[in-house]
């Protein structure tokens, strides 16, 4: 079960390549877990974190930071305190 005081982050871009460094940055740099990888279509690839909100700030930086220096275009948002029904959207 989730800690559904804890706050959710996502991040987006178009491929493979980038999502899986950003992936390895946020993982190695910050205290978050991976919640869920999605294919959207299109290339579009998101990844759901979930940890405390400064730690999800920290990582969307790192991701943001990761994915910018391969050339590639970057979405993020950050919900600080999701309703309870969203858990079971995600």
């Amino acid at each position: 079960m989730i800690n559904k005081k804890l706050s959710i982050g996502m991040i987006e871009t178009n491929g493979y390549i980038p999502i899986i460094n950003a992936i390895d940055n946020v993982l190695k740099f910050s205290n978050v877990d991976i919640l869920n990888k999605k294919k959207i279509g299109d290339g579009i690839v998101t990844i759901i974190l979930v940890g405390d909100i400064s730690n999800i700030n920290d990582a969307i930086n790192y991701a943001k930071k990761s994915i910018e220096s391969m050339n590639y275009k970057f979405n993020s948002n950050v919900i600080a305190n999701p309703h309870d029904s969203l858990w079971n959207v995600l």
